[in-house]
């Protein structure tokens, strides 16, 4: 073979490669949305890689970001769509926002849950989920209490971030097998703490199905 039909085969390859990894990933903005008083506006963006999903959550305040990708669904071909399973986003404040079913209809969930910092620090993001829903709550102040009408379904985890350290933390509770209950308490201080005052959880690895880590999104860069 002569050095021409080499190089000819060698850049076709290249060419190859190069089309096929560039037809292997695209990334698109799912939806877009600010807080009532437009303080603050949040992106959330799916990334495709071949037969995976990925969903990130990105954050600004007067057009500065302070949440940077963090990862809120993977799936792939044989999961649903971040968009059929958390069809709706709804704000009932400036600072939380509900995403998944029936996030417009947050009056008539049935169950609650008492967020309390009594750490010394501000948060950042605190990100509450459970089967099919998820709520976010921004700049959590220290000494902070927030009571939120929020569904139960199988098991509950948070994840957030320290405003000034960075410095991040998760925890995921379940339920007994043959327990119910509606109320619950997410407690923040050294790190955080889920529990019922109607029964005793199950300790579990955080943080979700498809996330077995709060950190996990360094994973991907």
């Amino acid at each position: 073979m002569s050095n021409k039909n080499r190089t000819i085969i060698a850049f076709s390859i290249i060419a190859f490669i190069a089309l096929n990894s560039a037809c292997a990933y695209w990334s698109e903005k799912l939806y877009s949305t600010e807080s009532p008083a437009n303080q603050t506006k949040v992106e959330i963006v799916q990334e495709n890689y071949l037969i995976e999903r990925r969903v990130y959550l990105n954050a600004y305040q007067n057009e500065k970001q302070f949440v940077n990708q963090k990862l809120l669904y993977t799936g792939d071909w044989f999961d649903g769509d971040f968009k059929s399973r958390y069809p709706d986003n709804s704000w009932s404040s400036d600072s939380i926002l509900r995403i998944g079913r029936n996030a417009k209809d947050a009056e008539n969930i049935f169950g609650s849950i008492k967020v309390t910092n009594n750490s010394a620090n501000r948060i950042s993001y605190l990100l509450i989920e459970t089967t099919d829903n998820k709520i976010v709550l921004f700049d959590v102040e220290p000494n902070a209490s927030i009571d939120l009408r929020f569904p139960f379904i199988w098991w509950l985890s948070c994840q957030g971030e320290f405003a000034e350290s960075k410095e991040r933390f998760g925890s995921k509770a379940t339920m007994p097998e043959g327990k119910k209950a509606n109320q619950f308490e997410i407690t923040l201080k050294d790190g955080v703490n889920i529990t019922s005052p109607q029964v005793e959880l199950g300790k579990d690895d955080c943080c979700a199905p498809d996330r077995d880590s709060f950190d996990r999104e360094n994973d991907f860069f």
